[in-house]
């Protein structure tokens, strides 16, 4: 019999070590992808600060989001008269989004109620895709003002999943 049980304490030994060995991996993996997420904020609020205008601003937030985990990113701001007016934009415009009427309503939705909101929830009849729509769109807010949107297309993961998940994007 090849088991014996001196040869059973020793696999056992081993299995226990895989098993340790597998925890610190999945750890390591954990506390790389928290590392990831806070050097993209610390990017993201470096590049805001960078720029003194609100259009520069926007642009340095699109291009981030659009070269780091989206897609597609843009910012909508209202303006003085109380218009809806895209200030920047990068990536490429999702399908959800080619209808400009829908997207404005979409945006305009956003802004008065000051809640984030997928394509999904937004037009479920025009969403076409099965689960939660990667299009967001998110209030921008200060100081209890509505300032515009930030709508969002974010770009999947090597895994499939997308990278901001929507808890996570609805925080931002």
């Amino acid at each position: 019999r090849w088991v014996t049980a001196g040869r059973r304490a020793l696999l056992l030994g081993i299995a226990e070590q895989t098993g340790l060995a597998l925890d610190r991996a999945s750890l390591q993996a954990d506390a790389e992808r928290v590392s990831a997420a806070d050097a993209f904020l610390v990017l993201v609020g470096e590049s805001l600060e960078r720029s003194t205008t609100a259009s520069g601003r926007a642009r340095r937030l699109v291009d981030a989001l659009a070269h780091e985990r989206a897609t597609f990113a843009a910012v909508h701001l209202v303006t003085e008269s109380e218009e809806v007016e895209e200030v920047a934009s990068a990536g490429s415009l999702p399908e959800e989004l080619a209808d400009e009427d829908r997207a404005l309503r979409w945006i305009g939705e956003v802004i008065s109620t000051g809640r984030a909101a997928g394509a999904d929830e937004l037009d479920p009849g025009a969403y076409g895709g099965s689960g939660p729509s990667p299009v967001l769109v998110l209030p921008l807010r200060a100081r209890g003002r509505s300032l515009g949107a930030l709508t969002v297309r974010i770009a999947a993961g090597p895994d499939w999943n997308p990278v901001i998940s929507r808890s996570a994007a609805r925080e931002i």
